[in-house]
């Protein structure tokens, strides 16, 4: 990338969804002539090649295009939606149309990615289940799988483009192979009721595996395809500065803090339905997200030639019983840095600088007063006091929809109290961080001690202080100054023994 900085706020920022984050990954692995130049044009267009990523699910609603079922003679419209926008895209490409080319590029990409997943690959009961669960999760261990991918399983892989006219649905089905090749270790090792909580945790060692591979197969493989459509285009990307972009980028944080808290309270919401229905009743049909019902509906008539209904009362079977078992936990746990005593030295007097005002403030813990907790104003704070939320303790185990019911939506919505429940955690976990700050590293995509420790100073300087800015981080602020690089490192520090004990 042209720009580590922008690429760190571009996909902090903008990135979301699974889908947004592989096409951008891909950008990294372009080997075509004028690869750098086609990366820029992409990154110029970044909102309508992003928006295109998701256009299939948020505008078309062609779901049976989204799947291909190994199992069942690759039922699905996958690998022909595939090479339907294949041509328009080159088709684009070729007219020099570059913004509706990155964006139809992006809707490609979707077809390509979809199959890849391992639960687009089946309808089964549990793939009903854990299809919407699993994504989100993914969306949120993509740093981490990022990580395993390249330091513990040997990199990103290389993905040859077949020969022949049919390259491309060959490439969509060899994908989909590869990732149905996961399912069983998917389903019995996946762990819904963890991931309701932290979507993450849903995964252990042998569910970060398979997926970090299926991971850098989609990205590679989506990189392959834009190297082969760029060299067939027989044009030359056009020549675009982007040292702008990053300025822009930043404009545009305020915007996106929220657009991220709201798509998060809304997909752990949905996880949390699927998991309570589950519990209750054995098998999820009510909470169903409208892309597994579109699905569960047509593979019933086309392929069981059954009524849905019959399908609905299936019951799946037991979910995550080996969660834990296999392979063990390689998650990096960071050492603490070893002190070094202070060798004295003799040095001239220099001038006094005058000290930046340092504010204070007591270690919080579980047992701490609600209205201790940070973020939460004392109005808000009588609310929960009223819905029986007496301690920090009390905030970090209550269920946000549960409470949203107690306090009432009106004045308050999920996202909110998850924010509050991750800056909470993040105070007690990390000694000598102020309310000030842990609303500034959650808003900045924070969000546990061991994201904190294993942040990159510079870059995390550089989100804090964007943050800290706008109007969201003045109010944050309230009087105090906007943190230093040497607050930070300090953070940083902070956190290593915690997340290395935790």
């Amino acid at each position: 990338m042209a720009s580590s900085t922008l690429y760190a706020v571009l996909i902090q920022w903008k990135c979301t969804r699974t889908h947004h984050k592989l096409a951008f990954d891909a950008l990294r692995h372009l080997r075509s002539d004028h690869a750098e130049a086609w990366r820029n044009l992409f990154l110029r267009h970044v909102e309508p090649y992003l928006a295109g990523t998701t256009a299939p699910d948020d505008r078309f609603g062609d779901f049976k295009n989204h799947v291909v079922h190994v199992a069942e003679k690759a039922w699905g419209g996958a690998p022909a939606a595939a090479e339907a926008w294949y041509l328009r895209t080159l088709a684009e490409l070729k007219a020099r149309r570059w913004k509706k080319a990155v964006y139809s590029a992006g809707i490609l990409s979707h077809y390509y990615f979809d199959p890849l997943q391992t639960f687009h690959t089946a309808e089964t009961p549990e793939a009903g289940v854990l299809r919407r669960p699993v994504d989100w999760a993914i969306s949120q261990a993509y740093p981490e799988l990022q990580q395993f991918l390249e330091q513990d399983l040997g990199g990103y892989p290389e993905i040859a483009v077949p020969a022949g006219s049919d390259w491309l649905s060959r490439m969509v089905l060899a994908g989909a192979a590869a990732a149905h090749a996961q399912y069983e270790v998917l389903v019995d090792h996946f762990d819904l009721t963890r991931a309701v909580v932290r979507p993450a945790d849903g995964f252990d060692q042998e569910c970060r595996d398979r997926l970090a591979g299926l991971l850098g197969h989609s990205a590679v493989g989506w990189a392959r395809i834009l190297d082969r459509m760029f060299n067939e285009s027989e044009v030359e990307p056009p020549r675009i500065r982007i040292g702008g972009l990053g300025l822009l980028a930043r404009m545009t944080i305020p915007i996106f803090w929220f657009t991220r808290r709201a798509h998060y309270a809304a997909q752990q919401a949905v996880t949390a339905d699927i998991a309570r229905e589950l519990q209750r009743t054995g098998k999820v049909v009510s909470s169903l997200p409208d892309e597994c019902r579109a699905i569960r509906s047509l593979h019933a008539e086309e392929v069981l030639k059954t009524p849905v209904a019959d399908v609905d009362a299936a019951q799946p079977r037991p979910i995550g019983t080996l969660h834990g078992t296999g392979k063990p936990d390689r998650r990096p746990k960071p050492t603490p840095k070893p002190e070094i005593a202070a060798v004295p030295k003799i040095e001239s007097p220099k001038p006094a600088m005058p000290a930046r005002p340092a504010t204070t403030t007591a270690q919080l813990s579980h047992a701490s007063p609600i209205d201790q907790s940070p973020g939460i104003a004392s109005k808000p704070a009588g609310q929960l006091l009223q819905a029986g939320i007496k301690t920090v303790g009390d905030l970090l185990t209550a269920d946000p929809q549960a409470l949203l019911k107690k306090v009432g939506q009106r004045f308050l919505d999920a996202g909110t109290v998850r924010q509050w429940q991750l800056q909470a955690e993040l105070q007690c976990r990390v000694p000598g961080l102020t309310g000030q700050a842990v609303q500034l590293l959650v808003g900045s995509g924070v969000e546990s001690a061991e994201d904190l420790a294993t942040s990159d100073a510079e870059t995390l300087f550089e989100l804090v202080t964007t943050l800290a800015a706008t109007s969201a981080g003045e109010r944050m602020l309230r009087d105090d100054a906007p943190p230093t690089l040497a607050d930070v490192e300090r953070w940083i520090d902070a956190a290593q023994p915690r997340a290395a004990a935790a």
